[in-house]
């Protein structure tokens, strides 16, 4: 976790070793410059790109407006920083350190991403003591590794055009050959 006041990606330059064994990364990014020749979220999301782990969401903004006015006559501000989550691609992830990664993802509330790996991985389920964070994870393996069938997305069961056709009046199919 870093929130180091525009420094953010300084303090990730000088820790790529560190990076290598992280599971997941959530540090404050601007938007708009707050800090004088900060880095902002673009050139952020590219080093970590880079380094192997995937933008997962954005965990509440920062807004500002440049004048205060009564409240009946505020708008929206604008969003000038927030707090960005990144995994690590599991696959890229050394695999004795994938119930770490497992753990984060839940943690974050990722369930999704971590019963991909679940699926992807077969693993031994016993041996931790209750109550230790790693019980936790081979349990939360263990209930969810009987789980082979996943309800239907919606692209699963509608095609684009049928989604789009809600739309008749302003959605036209594109001609087919």
């Amino acid at each position: 976790s870093i929130d180091v006041q525009g420094g953010e990606l300084d303090v990730l330059k000088g820790s790529e070793n560190s990076l290598r064994d992280a599971s997941g990364v959530l540090l404050e990014v601007e938007f708009s410059e707050m800090y004088k020749g900060q880095p902002l979220f673009g050139e952020i999301d590219k080093f970590l790109r880079i380094q192997g782990f995937k933008f997962i969401r954005f965990l509440g903004f920062q807004e500002w407006a440049p004048r205060t006015v009564s409240i009946d006559g505020r708008g929206k501000k604008m969003h000038v920083a927030a707090d960005a989550l990144y995994l690590k691609d599991w696959k890229y992830v050394q695999e004795e350190k994938i119930d770490t990664w497992i753990f984060s993802a839940i943690s974050f509330g990722q369930t999704e991403f971590a019963l991909e790996v679940v699926r992807q991985k077969n693993y031994i389920t016993s041996g931790f003591p209750d109550g230790s964070w790693r019980a936790f994870v081979y349990e939360f393996i263990k209930l969810t590794r009987g789980l082979n069938e996943f309800p239907p997305t919606f692209s699963d069961v509608y095609s684009i055009d049928q989604s789009l056709g809600r739309f008749k009046e302003i959605y036209v199919p594109p001609a087919r050959k």
